[in-house]
């Protein structure tokens, strides 16, 4: 059931998440102390180091509000669609789509030319890992619980009212509509075909554990962990390096 992804007594606890939630605070957050840290770990503008694109992945926007208000939201999104796919999956399969959805957002970055930044890259990639379960609990019969109308809601603001308020910011801009359509969601597009298929790929796990409340751990799984737990490291370390000013256009 749904309602069991959520109960840490029964699932367990979500440490890929949590690696990748940290590392999106550490730096973020540091940006709106040290402006430099986001003109060099955002991954807008020029280019300086290949990592740029990487760690654009973990920042929001730019100091000031704006900031504030992308991580809150993507740091929810995380807290409720990122915790229910990485126990879908199980730890190692959750970091190998995550993996995915960066390699095709450095993919979308080279064709496109488009600069970014935000988790979103990578988060739209559990939505359909999330909609394959919730789709086995209906055909199945079972009560459509809390759980489930939270995460039904969660998918709407996914895969309606944020694309339709990107195109909308573009289009006030002054974009075309169907420029403003494709530019404004290239990257939740490359992060959805990421988790289209991880969901294809082990949907038949996807539906067991949804269906049974079962979330065994395996070796994979905390190697995995331990691996991810590397993330919001390195990314502290990045930004040491560029306050005390070791690394600089």
């Amino acid at each position: 059931m749904l309602d069991d992804l959520y109960d840490r007594d029964r699932s367990g606890r979500a440490l890929v998440t949590a690696s990748l939630a940290a590392g999106m605070v550490v730096t973020s957050l540091s940006a709106l102390a040290w402006p430099e840290v986001g003109d060099l770990l955002g991954g807008v503008g020029r280019l300086h180091y290949p990592w740029q694109v990487w760690t654009s992945a973990f920042m929001h926007g730019w100091p000031g509000f704006p900031l504030l208000v992308h991580l809150f939201v993507n740091l929810v999104l995380i807290g409720f669609v990122g915790v229910a796919a990485e126990k879908l999956l199980g730890a190692a399969r959750y970091l190998a789509v995550t993996a995915l959805a960066l390699g095709l957002y450095w993919l979308a970055r080279r064709l496109t030319g488009i600069e970014a930044n935000g988790a979103s890259v990578f988060l739209w990639a559990y939505a359909p890992i999330l909609f394959v379960a919730m789709r086995h609990v209906v055909r199945s019969g079972r009560p459509l619980t809390d759980a489930y109308q939270r995460a039904k809601g969660f998918l709407v603001i996914m895969w309606v009212v944020v694309p339709v308020f990107m195109v909308g910011i573009l289009a006030v801009r002054g974009t075309a509509i169907l420029t403003a359509v494709a530019f404004g969601n290239v990257f939740h597009l490359s992060a959805t075909v990421a988790g289209v298929a991880g969901a294809v790929a082990w949907r038949e796990r996807i539906r067991r554990r949804a269906g049974t409340g079962r979330f065994p751990v395996t070796a994979a799984d905390r190697a995995a962990a331990v691996a991810a737990a590397a993330i919001p490291v390195v990314l502290a370390s990045l930004v040491a390096l560029v306050v005390r000013g070791t690394i600089a256009p």
